[in-house]
Parts: C-alpha cells; sequence; structure tokens
C-alpha cells in the first residue's frame, strides 16, 4: 500500500487515544513536518537520438540478453464483469425522484463552514505559555514560530479547515473563536497546541438546480449498485443449474470480453502491465488466483472484485513457457539496445558534471521545500527525488534520525514483550483467581494490543517499505488471529465454500468456531481506493469527493455482505449476524464522523456488524475466553458425572464388603464348630486317628498346625483336651 496510507493509519492509532512513549509522538511529528529544499540538474534520457545499430549488433547483444525475452506460460481468459458502471444505463431517473433525494439528504449539499488556521505545536506546557504571552505582547504568530521552533509559514498553515477537519480537543475553541483570535494552549496527543484563526469562510446552502446534476448521477450510480445485486444473485443461480457463460451473457444482456496471453503475475507476453479497459481488475490478486487455478474451460465462482463490481471467468487456452526467436522481437529489442545506450550516456553526462564540483550548482535555482511524498515540486519524477534527497543528500542527519526512532521503537518493543510475559502470568494466575476475563480486556485496552504489529514495524513503515496489494485484511486479521493463540483449521477456516442443493457455492473469508457447534463469519474483504485517494486529496473537494465514495463503498459492501445472507448456507451453523472487517481504524473512524447516518444504517441492519482494529481484538478474546469457559464446563461437569458415579460405586462396594463381613463372620463360626468337632473333648477324632498311627498306620504325613494361623499344634491340642476333659465319655 500506498506510504501514506500506513503514515495515516499510524497517525489515526495515536490520536485515537493509543499510548505511546514521548520519543515516538515526538518523532512521527518531525517526520511529518519535516521539509528539504534542492538544487536540481536533470539529464535527459533520450532512446531517439542513439545511433541506430546495424543487425549483427542487435543479434549478438539479443544472445547476452536472451532470457530477458522467454515468453512464460499464458492464458486467454473470457471475462464477464458486472459493475456498476456497466449497469447505470440502465437506470431512468424521475423528476420527482431527484427532488425527494433532494429533500432527505439537504444536509449533503451544504457547504460547511471553514476556519484558515495556522498552529504550533509544543512539547510542554510552559513553551505554548511563553510563545502566547510573545504574540500578546505583539509579535507576529509566524515570527515566533520561526524563533522558537524554527517553522517557516508553509509549515505552521493548515489551510481551510471544517470542523471534522480538526482533533476533537481543538474543533471548539476554533470553531467558537472570532477571526484573528489566538487560541490555546490546548493539550492534544502531540503536544500542547497554539492556533490563530486567519479568516472566517461563512458556509452556505445549495439549491435543487444547483446540484440536480450531482443528484442525477450519485442516485442513477446508487441504482445501479443495486441492479448489481440484483444481477449477481440471478447469474450465481443460472451458473448454479449449469448455465455456461455464453447462455448467461447472453440471457441477461451483459458482453463477456476476452483477456489474451495473460501470465501469473497479470502482464502480456512481453512481462508489460496489461493494457485494457479492463486492467484494474486483470491486475487484481482475487482475477489473476483465480485464472490460473480454474481449469481450462471451467467457471469459476463470482468473485467479488471490490467497489461493488463482480465478475466470473472461464480460462479458455493455455500456452506453455518457450524461448522466443530473434525476429519474433526484434523491434523490442531494438527499443531496448537503444534505451541501454541512452541510459549509458545520461549516466557519463552526469558523472562528468560531478566531477566539476559543487559549483556546477551556482546558477541553478533552488526548488521551493518539498516533502518526502515529493509534494511540493514540480517534476514528474518528483517521488524519486524526493527520497534521494531525504536518503542520501544529508544521509548523516537521517542516520541520527533513524537511530532516535529505533531507541523509541526498541523500548516499545520490549514494553510489548513484557506486556506479552504479564499477559501469560495472568492467564495462569486467573485459573485460580476466577477473574481472567475483565483483567485481560482492561489490559487490551489500556496497552491497545492492535498496535502491537503497527507499531513493531513502525520504523518500515515510515520508511516507505511497500506492502503487498489485494488481500490485506485477509493477511492482517489471519496474524491477528495466530497471534491471539488462534490454530488455522481447527479455530478457524479461511476461504472456505460449501457446495448447496441449488448448485451455488458461496465462499467466505473466515469462519470462527464457536462452542455447541456455532460458528461466526468475518469478512475481511476491503476497498481502500477511495480512501487512499481521500488521504492524498489536494483540495477540499478532491476530499469531499474521494470520502462520499468511500462511505458509499462501505455501505454497499455491508448491504452486499448482508444479502449473501450468510447464517442460511447449508454446512455451517453460524450466528444471525456476520462481522465487516475494516483493519484501518482511521478509515471507518473518518467515514463515521463525516457521515453520522452511516452508523444508523449499520445499527438497523440486524446482520452485519462492523469492527474495526481496536474492537476486533477485544471481540476475538470474548471468543477465545468463551471458549476456555466453555472447556472448564465441561470439565467441571464431567467431574460432576465422575463424582457421582465414584459415589455409586463406593456404594455397591460398601454393600459388598458387608456381605462379605457377613459372610466371613458365618464361615468362622463354622470353622469353629468344626475345629471343635475334630480337636475337643475326649477320645476326638483327631486323637483317635493319631491312636491308628500308633497301632501300625502306615502314613505319609504328619498332622501339624498350619504356620499362617496363630493356633497350637492341632494334634498337641487334640491330646490336651482329651486328658483334660471331665467327661467320661468316649465316642
Amino acid at each position: 500500500l500506498d506510504k501514506s496510507i500506513i503514515s495515516q493509519q499510524i497517525s489515526d492509532s495515536i490520536s485515537l487515544g493509543a499510548k505511546f512513549p514521548n520519543s515516538i509522538s515526538e518523532e512521527l511529528a518531525k517526520y511529518e513536518l519535516e521539509r528539504r529544499i534542492a538544487k536540481i540538474i536533470s539529464f535527459d534520457i533520450k532512446p531517439d537520438e542513439q545511433p541506430i545499430p546495424n543487425v549483427n549488433e542487435l543479434r549478438d547483444w539479443f544472445k547476452k540478453n536472451i532470457e530477458n525475452y522467454d515468453a512464460p506460460a499464458l492464458r486467454d481468459i473470457k471475462l464477464l464483469l458486472i459493475s456498476p458502471d456497466d449497469l447505470k444505463s440502465e437506470v431512468e431517473l424521475s423528476l420527482a425522484e431527484m427532488k425527494e433525494a433532494f429533500e432527505q439528504r439537504s444536509d449533503e449539499f451544504k457547504t460547511p463552514e471553514k476556519r484558515v488556521v495556522r498552529q504550533m505545536v509544543f512539547e510542554t506546557a510552559e513553551q505554548a505559555l511563553a510563545a502566547r504571552n510573545a504574540i500578546d505582547s505583539g509579535t507576529e504568530f509566524g515570527e515566533v514560530a520561526e524563533t522558537l521552533l524554527g517553522l517557516t509559514n508553509e509549515d505552521i498553515f493548515l489551510g481551510e479547515l471544517t470542523y471534522n477537519d480538526l482533533d476533537v480537543s481543538m474543533a471548539d475553541s476554533i470553531f467558537n473563536a472570532e477571526a484573528g483570535a489566538l487560541v490555546g494552549p490546548i493539550e492534544s496527543l502531540f503536544g500542547y497546541n497554539l492556533a490563530i484563526v486567519d479568516v472566517i469562510i461563512l458556509g452556505s446552502n445549495d439549491s435543487f438546480d444547483d446540484v440536480k446534476e450531482q443528484i442525477n448521477v450519485t442516485l442513477g450510480m446508487e441504482k445501479a449498485i443495486d441492479l448489481v445485486y440484483e444481477e449477481i444473485n440471478l447469474i450465481e443461480d443460472a451458473l448454479g443449474t449449469g448455465s455456461t457463460l455464453e447462455e448467461v451473457s447472453l440471457q441477461y444482456g451483459l458482453t463477456t470480453q476476452t483477456v489474451n496471453n495473460l501470465d501469473k503475475q497479470g502482464n502480456n507476453i512481453d512481462g508489460e502491465a496489461f493494457v485494457g479497459p479492463d486492467n484494474d481488475i486483470v491486475s487484481m490478486k482475487d482475477f489473476l488466483e483465480t485464472s490460473w487455478s480454474t481449469d481450462i474451460e471451467e467457471v469459476s465462482t463470482l468473485i467479488d472484485a471490490g467497489n461493488d463490481t463482480f465478475f466470473v471467468l472461464k480460462p479458455i487456452k493455455e500456452s506453455a513457457p518457450r524461448k522466443r526467436s530473434f525476429e519474433e522481437v526484434e523491434e523490442r529489442v531494438t527499443s531496448d539496445f537503444l534505451l541501454e545506450i541512452a541510459i549509458a550516456s545520461a549516466k557519463l553526462k552526469a558523472q562528468n558534471h560531478m566531477r566539476i564540483g559543487p559549483s556546477i550548482f551556482e546558477d541553478i535555482n533552488p526548488t521551493s521545500p518539498f516533502r518526502r511524498s515529493g509534494v511540493g515540486l514540480d517534476n514528474s519524477d518528483a517521488r524519486l527525488i524526493a527520497q534521494t534527497a531525504f536518503e542520501d543528500a544529508v544521509a548523516k542527519a537521517d542516520e541520527d534520525k533513524t537511530t532516535t526512532f529505533n531507541k523509541a521503537t526498541d523500548s516499545l518493543a520490549k514494553a510489548m514483550k513484557d506486556y506479552t510475559e504479564s499477559m501469560n502470568q495472568i492467564e495462569a494466575k486467573s485459573l485460580e483467581r476466577g477473574t481472567r476475563l475483565e483483567e485481560r480486556i482492561n489490559t487490551v485496552s489500556q496497552l491497545g494490543l492492535k498496535l502491537s504489529e503497527e507499531t513493531g514495524n513502525l520504523t518500515r513503515a515510515l520508511k516507505a517499505d511497500s506492502q503487498a496489494q489485494g488481500a490485506w485484511g485477509e493477511v492482517v486479521l489471519e496474524n491477528l488471529l495466530q497471534s491471539l493463540g488462534f490454530t488455522k483449521g481447527k479455530d478457524y477456516l479461511t476461504q472456505t465454500s460449501f457446495a448447496q442443493e441449488d448448485g451455488t457455492r458461496p465462499r467466505t473469508d473466515f469462519i470462527i468456531n464457536l462452542p455447541d457447534n456455532r460458528q461466526i463469519v468475518i469478512d475481511s474483504k476491503v476497498s481502500l481506493t477511495a480512501w487512499e485517494r481521500y488521504v492524498n486529496a489536494e483540495t477540499d473537494a478532491e476530499m469531499e469527493a474521494a470520502m462520499k465514495e468511500h462511505c458509499k463503498s462501505i455501505q454497499n459492501h455491508a448491504k452486499g455482505l448482508s444479502s449473501k445472507n450468510y447464517q442460511g448456507i447449508e454446512g455451517i451453523n453460524t450466528v444471525d449476524f456476520v462481522l465487516m472487517y475494516v483493519p484501518l481504524e482511521g478509515a471507518f473512524s473518518t467515514a463515521m464522523k463525516m457521515h453520522p447516518d452511516l452508523y444508523m444504517e449499520f445499527a438497523k441492519d440486524s446482520h452485519v456488524r462492523v469492527v474495526t482494529g481496536t474492537t476486533i481484538v477485544t471481540t476475538l478474546m470474548l471468543i477465545k475466553e468463551i471458549w476456555k469457559r466453555e472447556v472448564q464446563t465441561k470439565n467441571q461437569m464431567e467431574l460432576i458425572s465422575e463424582t457421582g458415579k465414584l459415589y455409586d460405586k463406593i456404594v455397591l462396594f460398601l454393600e459388598s464388603f458387608t456381605n462379605v463381613g457377613f459372610e466371613l463372620k458365618q464361615a468362622t463360626e463354622a470353622y469353629e464348630s468344626a475345629i471343635s468337632q475334630l480337636s475337643e473333648g475326649r477320645g476326638n477324632v483327631i486323637r483317635r486317628t493319631e491312636n491308628l498311627k500308633k497301632l501300625g498306620a502306615k502314613v505319609s504325613k504328619q498332622i501339624e498346625g498350619n504356620p499362617k494361623v496363630k493356633k497350637p499344634n492341632l494334634l498337641e491340642e487334640a491330646n490336651y483336651n482329651h486328658e483334660n476333659d471331665d467327661s467320661s465319655e468316649e465316642e
């Protein structure tokens, strides 16, 4: 994504209340405000002025660079595109409809009141008060800014601002002030602000005739968007019942197009970006992935391309990679050869001038002050020149800035590491205390877990480290899920499609599993086209137009999600709403601020809930906590069940053990009775048996006692009882 979006995201995060070390806020402010002036000498690259090479030179050069001319694998794609622009010609608006829209949207046709403002920001309240005292004593505002802060008039000039353009801490004070009034010091997240209102520009109301054409275009586009969603539902049904792409286009009066010789990166056979009426679609990641993952002559599913545009495609031909002959690429070889010679010639001229020394710049007029983005430079290569001026011309200053900034981010990274360890300890202790949920949510609110990844990459972001376009929201959300401990395939699923009885295959971005076999769907598609235009706009008109388009994009995307009826998909048991994830906090909060009625529309729609960077974290943490509570509950229920079973077993054991005791008692009594019969009384059985031995009976064993039983020898006992029994009776 463009660096300006990343910078805007970080600034929005700070302005929304995230706590950072002062060093980071200070460095960010310096980074945004810094300007440079340069002297520039350009050496044009002129291929047309180079001598034409002969064929042999070209052939030799071609042999050295032959790999650059290999033809990659290519496909021909038949494309059916459904967009509001394609359908707006079918929309007819009556005068009554336009007047009704004018009445309903009267607020949109008011020119808001504005203030022309200059501002200084100080690190301490004492510095701001000293500046105010100097201005109150008669020193001009700009002179104080230059003396105390080293800022130019351009640095402190904020331009024409509406109420919503200002930070909430400053808006009321500035719009309650009269022209020429000094405002502040007022504390904000960036320091202590001192501002002056130079001019007040009153607002106005436009008449119906003034905005009739604008209403016609806006309302026509809205109705065209409604037609898009009606069309795609019909197309999905038709494709699901087996209709071909050609039959569908004919049935609904649409036109298919053929994209020829497209490689996997969206380039043509020469490696150049596709050029055509639909090049925005062709360069999309989803289009390229679908084009190369769908089998030849197979029709893809309907794909959401953003901005209320959808497409379905069919690969119709594929050619394998191959070597190309010189004759096939001779014209391109000639052009590349001349360009190489022209670049070398221009570089040689520049090097010869550099040998002269700094004096070559004496007669060169300096540029006006410019920013890192190139804003302020009147040059087609403004961004490249600015990058060189900021990175090479004063490398030492940049190195010092980078060192300072790295120290700030290193301290923040350490704080985040300490925070993570603290979270782990809190989680372990909460199992005993039962207060984990409240502690973790409070910790998330205070430290801003959402910003850990953003601030960890802060240095790279501010050095224009580009990020992949396309499914950026999906990457951010999946990284967030994994950082919070969600496991892919177990806790969540991505890009899952479900075959329905009607033949359709609806696909979801993310499915988060919930207890009781429930799920929640998260849509992570986000359109930043209008938002990028908004943050890069140079005039109020451009900003207003871009913001209206951005709000409409969010509104229509939510409408599309609601119409998809995820809760009715066969194969999942989702909750009654889908979460629409907007990863750029500023993109959504600014839209809500500019158009508060947008929030009411979301509130009315019971099937779509919007979550942003901060709220998605709390939502996911709650889901994790629900799962942990669910596991605890299941464990408790299992424990209760096992305890009941154990109690029943103990009761049965006691009953059996009581019976064993009773049986043992009876056995003991029977044993004692038997022993008595054997060994007690005169002429008992054991004594008489022993007498048989004495009379000559042959025996191999002796009558002895059992050593395991603590009783005397049975024979001795029997003899004793015989001799001491008073009874004269012998049996």
